[in-house]
């Protein structure tokens, strides 16, 4: 190919803006009606008293609870080199209850990094405790390629139900990783480590 063509430039134009163009629309964040709870329900957890570990590839497992979310998407963290992303290639920031609602997501900006999730304000709509109580970030770790690809492909504003474990990891490296149990901790070790075994996407309202 002659890189200096003027027609093989002109293509190689075209097609990168193909391309962003693309990855702008793919990525956007979808729109949510103001005043709307997308997701008015808190997450269904039943604790598993005697769990059975399973291995996957070379980690041990041991689901601690059943877990069953339906909510809104916050934020989309990425991750491709730290310790854990052959687990969890993807971190979501999921909202549920007045944390699904835009007319008060739009005084609160979210960021995540790092594996984790913090927000601010300068207009606090609701009480702090309700948006900790109704908002998570959640390691999502698939079952399988099918959820794998769904998870890569999500986008914020975008409605997610999710079914699976919380889970403890241990490594035969000696990796470990622990879900939170509750929705009302903060800090450290206050995300969910979910195991994701169904998953359903929706731009709209269930």
């Amino acid at each position: 190919m002659d890189l200096e063509n003027p027609k093989t430039k002109l293509v190689i134009a075209i097609i990168i803006c193909i391309f962003v163009s693309w990855k702008f629309f793919s990525s956007r964040p979808i729109k949510q009606p103001s005043g709307v709870q997308v997701a008015p329900n808190n997450p269904t957890q039943i604790n598993i008293d005697s769990p059975t570990p399973f291995r996957h590839e070379q980690f041990t497992f041991t689901p601690k609870a059943e877990y069953d979310i339906t909510a809104r998407i916050l934020g989309v963290e990425h991750y491709f080199i730290d310790a854990s992303s052959v687990l969890s290639p993807v971190d979501l920031a999921l909202g549920w209850g007045i944390m699904s609602d835009s007319a008060v997501l739009e005084n609160i900006d979210i960021e995540q990094s790092v594996r984790y999730y913090s927000w601010r304000t300068d207009t606090l709509a609701v009480p702090l405790q309700e948006i900790a109580r109704h908002s998570a970030n959640t390691h999502i770790i698939p079952a399988d390629d099918y959820v794998r690809s769904k998870v890569k492909g999500l986008r914020e504003g975008q409605i997610a139900h999710m079914k699976g474990y919380l889970v403890s990891i241990k490594g035969d490296d000696g990796f470990t990783w622990n879900s939170s149990m509750t929705r009302n901790d903060t800090g450290k070790g206050a995300c969910e480590v979910f195991w994701v075994e169904q998953i359903e996407v929706f731009d709209k309202p269930i």
